[in-house]
């Protein structure tokens, strides 16, 4: 009965999403990362930890490179909401 019920529901459902239109991450609300050799990863890091020793009042940082997130300091529901 509940397999009955949720195949009618989401083959209505699925039918209605337009996927040409978005990203099926962003339906579902996903996070793209962006893969980054290790050095250059350590390099962002560095990077925001200078910035965050240099002025007090930053307590997290997240960069981001061409949409995708290469590094957060935030709880991840926190990126999401950023990220959207």
């Amino acid at each position: 009965m509940l397999k009955g019920k949720l195949e009618h529901f989401f083959s209505r459902y699925l039918r209605t999403m337009l996927f040409e239109y978005c990203d099926i991450l962003d339906c579902f609300n996903g996070i793209q990362f962006i893969s980054i050799e290790p050095t250059d990863f350590g390099r962002v890091h560095g990077l925001l930890n200078r910035i965050g020793y240099s002025f007090n009042c930053i307590e997290h940082s997240a960069f981001f490179f061409e949409g995708r997130l290469v590094y957060s300091s935030l709880d991840p529901a926190y990126v999401r909401h950023i990220y959207h």
